[in-house]
Parts: C-alpha cells; structure tokens; sequence
C-alpha cells in the first residue's frame, strides 16, 4: 500500500516544485528522514524541493544546495506592510488609534514578513 502511494506521489511530483515550510521544532534525524523521503518521492529530474527555515541546522541536515538567506525587513518597510494589509482593501479606517496599536503590532514582529501580513489582515 504504501510503495503504491509513494509510486503515485512520485509521478505527481515529476517537474514539479515543492515548497515545505517549517515552524516545528524537530531533530536532525527526522530532519535527515525527512529529506530522504523528498529525494525518493520527488527526486525525479526537473523537480525542485523548496525549503523554508531561520534555522541554520535545518539548512545544514537537508543539505540544501543553494540556500538563499531572506533579512527582516525594515521599520520603514515592516510598516508599510502592514498598512497595506490593515488599511486598505476594505480594511480598518487608518485613525491614530490604529495607527499606534499598528506600530506597536509591527514592533513586536521584529522585521518578520509573514508575521506582519498575518497580523496586519486580522
């Protein structure tokens, strides 16, 4: 059963991209079984594994090949995010009040973008 759901994921996955965000802590030999399962499921030619982590260890047990270090952003830029997903679109009115709550949120985000989308569409 499980040969045959691997088979079936692996003929998916052909030329495919597969993005894995990581948020959990976990050691590095599940990291390791973890890559070896993507490398046998998806390893096919053309196919791309994609992984997302602030954790150099992670990095490191997934052997990536080419990691590319994403910085935090800005105040400037941190803010402006967030008033875009606040603000606009049907979003809150930009009063001072929710201006401030908004700046004090962002600080609190250190530079994170996705912290900051997330709690800027609330």
């Amino acid at each position: 059963m499980a040969e045959a759901i691997a088979s079936n994921l692996a003929a998916r996955l052909i030329r495919q991209l597969v993005s894995l965000a990581t948020n959990k802590v976990i050691q590095k030999p599940e990291w390791e079984k973890l890559r070896n399962s993507l490398l046998a499921v998806g390893g096919a030619k053309g196919t791309d594994i994609l992984v997302t982590t602030r954790r150099q260890e992670v990095v490191d047990a997934m052997r990536c090949s080419d990691p590319y270090q994403v910085q935090k952003l800005s105040k400037e830029d941190s803010w402006e995010l967030f008033k875009y997903r606040a603000f606009t679109d049907g979003g809150v009115l930009e009063t001072e009040a929710f201006a401030a709550l908004g700046r004090r949120t962002v600080k609190r985000c250190g530079g994170l973008p996705l912290a900051i989308k997330a709690l800027g569409g609330l």
